[in-house]
């Protein structure tokens, strides 16, 4: 019985000792089980932050790519994407859910209908999720690609817990063979664990953190060659490159407002509901107005007439109308009336979806007046302000019309100033210019407001009497001649302004030619000037 009890005993303390072991097995065991859940937690929730940042960060980095539609930077972004461990699979997709770019090249250009995808694009904000995908364990990534508040595409990255399911299960259970001999280990690795592979993710973690806030000068200092290292590696490139493309749109954004402010022509984008959205300074000026008091107020504020935009459906429209130039007038603030050369384009997005209109206006208020001088020079003698040969020519072939059909008679008169080379001989060019004008004043102080005077050509004129006659003559030459008279007397020089006159007259009872009418009066004109005694009972005049 000794024996049996001691060999009992000996089996109890067996038992003992291997209850004892066995629970201290068990139970360091079940502190490295609890251990390494935790450390998996961990990393789990470090890896989806990492992603997530990841997956911004490619979002932000992409936007350029995806907008312009850059297939071999987006391919290149996905390559390294996929290069990284863990990644299952990279996919950059459009608002409808169709396949812009993917590390498998024959699922570009597909359409994902899947609940998960639909979750996706609907969301605008960054998140992760777990699920069981081909009987593994992937984590799945997804982030908006956003400008300016509009979504742009999605991106979604794949993480596979293959590999980190089977270091945590293989470590479990050589932990259970190994428990005790390998607890002091266990605590080295944790340790080694904590120094090269936590503080790196987190370093690494907090360095996207701050590149999501937009510091673009932050470099992840993860002095490793592993793949963390190669991971911070790839993230300091990213965001290099990041930063490149960053400062190259502030450039091109810089550009394009040094365009938009140094433009001296007025430049005004309107919303497709007419609605003012944006002016150059050059509008301001123009206008006299605030920019605060045009942004927001339709656009017939300027352009008061029927709105393009409602004249025309948006649908109908095509460049071709919208670039035409065509002459409008806009209103100031104070009311004054500018013409402008008038032109206007549309603003599409990418997809080619009208997004507004630009209208750029040109002040045309010189080149107006200068064609009101050139229609004047055109039409008026620059010297007398009568008018000139041509234009009073056109009058009178409309005036013998209208004596035709109203069958009324029409009296010509040519004119000339007696003796006048002999004054610009004598008292220059000058004087005789001053002779011309003051001959003018005569003729429109005693002529009626319907009677015509236009300058042949030196010191000759043509005056055009409606509904006058021959009968009318005498009383012609008498206002003609009183008022020579009178200028003679104002102007007291040492010579005297005498007028040679031709009278000749359209009948419509017996029509004759223009051309005619004109020569007789010419002749008679040249008669009367060599007929000294007979201008001199007329006009009571005599030339010193």
């Amino acid at each position: 019985m000794k024996r049996f009890s001691l060999k009992i005993r000996n089996s109890m303390k067996k038992k003992l000792i291997l209850f004892t072991t066995m629970i201290t097995i068990l139970i360091v065991i079940g502190m490295s089980i609890v251990f390494f859940n935790q450390q998996k937690n961990l990393l789990e929730t470090e890896l989806s932050k990492r992603g997530i940042s990841l997956a911004e960060l490619l979002s932000r980095t992409s936007l350029k790519a995806v907008l312009t539609m850059n297939i071999p930077s987006l391919y290149e972004m996905i390559n390294k994407i996929i290069e990284e461990e863990y990644v299952v699979y990279a996919i950059i997709l459009d608002n409808s859910g169709k396949v812009i770019m993917h590390n498998q090249p024959n699922e570009v250009g597909k359409v994902y209908t899947d609940q998960l995808t639909t979750e996706a694009l609907i969301t605008d904000k960054s998140y992760s999720k777990c699920l069981i995908q081909d009987g593994r364990h992937i984590h799945d990534v997804v982030a908006p690609i956003i400008l300016e508040d509009v979504r742009m595409g999605t991106i979604r990255i794949g993480y596979s817990y293959v590999a980190v399911d089977a270091k945590i299960h293989r470590m479990i259970m050589i932990t259970i063979i190994l428990a005790i001999t390998f607890i002091l280990s266990g605590m080295i690795c944790s340790m080694i664990f904590s120094k090269f592979i936590l503080k790196p993710v987190k370093l690494l973690q907090e360095a996207i953190e701050e590149v999501s806030k937009g510091d673009l000068n932050i470099v992840a200092d993860v002095k490793s060659t592993d793949e963390i290292g190669n991971l911070a590696i790839s993230f300091n490139k990213m965001v290099k490159d990041l930063k490149s493309s960053h400062d190259e749109l502030v450039l091109a954004k810089n550009y394009n407002e040094n365009i938009f402010n140094s433009m001296i022509n007025s430049l005004i984008i309107i919303s497709l509901d007419g609605i003012i959205q944006s002016v150059n300074p050059a509008t301001c000026a123009f206008l006299n107005y605030e920019k605060n008091e045009l942004i927001g107020t339709p656009f017939s504020k300027i352009l008061k007439e029927e709105s393009l935009i409602k004249k025309y459906k948006i649908d109908d429209l095509t460049t071709k109308v919208f670039t035409r130039i065509m002459e409008k007038t806009y209103h100031t603030k104070d009311g004054r009336k500018i013409p402008v050369n008038f032109s206007s384009s549309l603003i599409r997005d990418i997809n080619g979806k009208t997004q507004g209109i630009v209208y750029i206006a040109q002040d045309i208020t010189e080149r107006k007046k200068m064609e009101e001088e050139l229609k004047k020079l055109a039409n008026f003698d620059s010297l007398t302000g009568s008018y000139s040969r041509g234009y009073g020519l056109n009058l009178l072939d409309h005036q013998s019309k209208l004596a035709k059909r109203n069958k009324s008679p029409l009296l010509l008169a040519y004119i000339d100033i007696d003796n006048f080379k002999n004054i610009n001989d004598t008292f220059g060019h000058k004087e005789g210019d001053r002779v011309l004008k003051e001959v003018v004043k005569v003729l429109k102080a005693i002529l009626r407001e319907i009677d015509i005077i236009c300058r042949m050509g030196g010191d000759e004129f043509l005056l055009i009497f409606p509904d006058s006659s021959l009968k009318d003559s005498s009383i012609i030459k008498e206002r003609l001649n009183k008022g020579l008279t009178k200028l003679n007397q104002i102007l007291k020089k040492p010579y005297k302004i005498d007028l040679s006159i031709g009278l000749s007259e359209y009948h419509p009872g017996n029509p004759q030619p223009i051309d005619e009418l004109i020569r007789i009066a010419d002749e008679r004109m040249y008669k009367e000037k060599k007929s000294v005694a007979n201008k001199n009972i007329i006009y009571n005049l005599k030339i010193e």
